[in-house]
């Protein structure tokens, strides 16, 4: 019963909230998540290869327009999700993967209609979808 009280009163919150910030055609998708993939499942193997990127956009303080990006890689293994800070500028988006992982150091994500590209260091380079939440 808690559980379900407290399921109602999120959604209900999160219905009249302000999203001033965000565009009509964010607020009609979900309030503004982008979902960006070119992750396969290899069913022979068992194994996920690809990655992942959900873009996530919020107001800090109703202020400003911030984005978080969830990245996901799989290599064999889904690996563990990064929350990371994005900064945009135009239709791009700079992150930084801390040291300690395979795919450390700066990354730019650039927008191209339904597809991201992802470029990074050492030459690293994927194209992904995006996936029209419905």
């Amino acid at each position: 019963m808690k559980f379900f009280l407290l399921s109602f009163l999120l959604i209900f919150f999160c219905t009249i909230s302000p999203s001033f910030a965000l565009t009509k055609e964010q607020q009609d998708n979900l309030a503004g998540l982008e979902i960006y993939s070119d992750m396969v499942l290899i069913a022979e193997e068992g194994e996920y290869e690809g990655w992942q990127i959900i873009i996530v956009p919020f107001n800090l303080h109703y202020q400003k327009f911030r984005e978080k990006l969830l990245w996901r890689s799989g290599n064999g293994s889904l690996e563990m999700p990064l929350l990371l800070e994005g900064v945009r500028e135009g239709n791009t988006i700079k992150i930084i993967i801390p040291e300690g992982y395979d795919e450390h150091g700066e990354w730019i994500l650039t927008m191209k209609g339904n597809t991201i590209s992802v470029q990074g260091p050492r030459g690293l380079h994927h194209e992904l979808k995006k996936f029209k939440i419905q």
